[in-house]
C-alpha cells in the first residue's frame, strides 16, 4: 500500500485478509480491520530503539522445570 509515518518513523503499509498493518523494520506498530466480523485495532504505545536490556531479562523464572520428551 505504500509508506506512511506512524511515531515519527517511516513504516511500510500492507493489507492482508482485510486488516492494515503499518510495519517498522519488521515490527507491526499499528493494526486496523475488520476480519470476519470482528473489528480489531492495536496501536503501540511505545517503540524503542537500541536500548539496553540486562541478560537477566531473558532468564526463566527460577520455579520453571524442564522435563526431557520421551
Amino acid at each position: 500500500l505504500g509508506t506512511e509515518t506512524f511515531m515519527g518513523r517511516k513504516c511500510e503499509m500492507v493489507s492482508v485478509l482485510g486488516v492494515k498493518s503499518w510495519i517498522y523494520m519488521g515490527v507491526v506498530l499499528k493494526s486496523e480491520g475488520n476480519l470476519l466480523g470482528f473489528k480489531s485495532n492495536e496501536i503501540a504505545t511505545k517503540f524503542e530503539e537500541n536500548c539496553t536490556l540486562p541478560s537477566s531479562t531473558f532468564n526463566p523464572p527460577s520455579d520453571v522445570q524442564y522435563t526431557e520428551p520421551k
